[in-house]
C-alpha cells in the first residue's frame, strides 16, 4: 500500500531563487572588470523580472566577450525565467566548458536535466558539484531529493545524515531524512528525526505528515489519523495529506470519510486522486473483466 509525503523536488520558482543565488556568488570574481556596471544592470533585469531585457543585456556583453564564463551562467538563468529550458542547458554546459572548475553552473545544468526527466544526466553534474566544492550543501540537497525520486534512499541516507549534521535547525531536511528513514524501516529514528522538524518548525504539515506515515507503517493507525489530521489542519492543499488520510480511512473501513478525501483530492489533484481509487479498490479491478 502506497503512502505519500510529498514531492521532494524543489518548485520552478525556488529553482530560479537559487541559481539567482548561485551566480551572484560567483560573477563578481570572474566578470570583466569594464563592464561589471553592465552585468550588473542585467542582474538587476533579471531580478526584478525583466527577463527579455536582461537577456539582451547579457547577450551584447557575450558579444564582446565571448568566453565570459559569468554572462553564461546568467543567460542560462535568464533562459529558465523565460521557460527555455533547453537554451538555458546550453549556456550552463558551454560556461562548463570553457571553465570545468566552475561548480555553480554545474550545480545548474543538474537542476536543468532534472527539469527535462534526463535523471543520470542530472546526478553526473551534481556530482561533479560536489567534487569540485565539497562544501556545496545546495548541491547535496538536490542530490538527496534525486536519489530519493530515483528510488535510491539507501544512498541518500548517508548524505542526508551529513547535511543535517551540518544543518541541525533545518526542518526541511530533517523531514527528508525522517522519510528516507522511514523507507528504509528505521521507523525510532524516524520518529526522532520528524519530532525534531516539528521542534524546529510547529506549523510543519509536511513533517506531520511524514510522522504520520511512520506510525501507518507501525500500524498504529490512532497516531497515524492524528498526525495526518493535523497536517490537514496546517495546510489544508496538501494533496498528498489526503491521499494518506484516504488509504488510511480505507484501512480503517471508515467510508464516508474515505469519500470526503477522495471528494477534496479530485479538485486539488486528480491524477493523486486517480490512484487513490485504484489503489482502494484494487481487488475490484483486478476483478473487472478485461483487466
Amino acid at each position: 500500500m502506497t503512502i505519500r509525503t510529498g514531492s521532494m523536488l524543489l518548485p520552478l520558482l525556488w529553482f530560479l531563487a537559487t541559481l539567482f543565488l548561485t551566480s551572484a556568488t560567483l560573477s563578481a570574481q570572474t566578470f570583466p572588470a569594464d563592464f561589471s556596471h553592465e552585468f550588473t544592470t542585467g542582474r538587476e533585469f533579471l531580478q526584478q523580472g525583466s527577463f527579455a531585457t536582461a537577456k539582451q543585456t547579457f547577450l551584447r556583453i557575450l558579444d564582446r566577450h565571448p568566453n565570459a564564463v559569468a554572462v553564461l551562467n546568467e543567460l542560462g538563468v535568464t533562459e529558465l525565467s523565460l521557460q527555455n529550458p533547453t537554451a538555458a542547458l546550453h549556456f550552463f554546459e558551454q560556461a562548463t566548458v570553457l571553465q570545468p572548475d566552475f561548480a555553480e553552473a554545474w550545480y545548474n545544468a543538474g537542476r536543468v536535466h532534472e527539469m527535462l526527466h534526463q535523471p543520470d544526466k542530472a546526478e553526473t553534474c551534481l556530482r561533479q558539484a560536489m567534487r569540485l566544492r565539497p562544501d556545496y550543501e545546495r548541491a547535496e540537497r538536490a542530490l538527496v531529493e534525486l536519489l530519493i525520486s530515483r528510488q535510491r534512499p539507501t544512498e541518500a541516507l548517508p548524505l542526508l545524515v551529513k547535511l543535517v549534521q551540518k544543518q541541525p535547525a533545518n526542518a526541511e531536511t530533517c523531514n527528508l531524512l525522517g522519510y528516507v528513514q522511514t523507507v528504509l524501516g528505521q521507523h525510532n529514528q524516524a520518529i526522532a528525526t520528524l519530532t525534531q522538524a516539528i521542534a524546529l518548525r510547529p506549523n510543519y504539515a509536511q513533517a506531520y505528515n511524514t510522522l504520520g506515515t511512520v506510525w501507518y507503517a507501525k500500524r498504529d493507525f490512532k497516531r497515524a489519523l492524528q498526525q495526518y489530521l493535523k497536517a490537514a489542519e496546517l495546510d489544508p492543499s496538501l494533496a498528498e495529506t489526503h491521499y494518506n488520510l484516504g488509504m488510511l480511512y480505507q484501512t480503517l473501513n471508515r467510508k464516508a470519510q474515505w469519500s470526503e478525501e477522495y471528494r477534496l483530492l479530485k479538485t486539488q489533484s486528480p491524477a493523486l486522486a486517480q490512484q487513490l481509487f485504484r489503489a482502494s479498490h484494487q481487488d475490484l479491478i483486478l476483478a473487472a473483466p478485461g483487466n
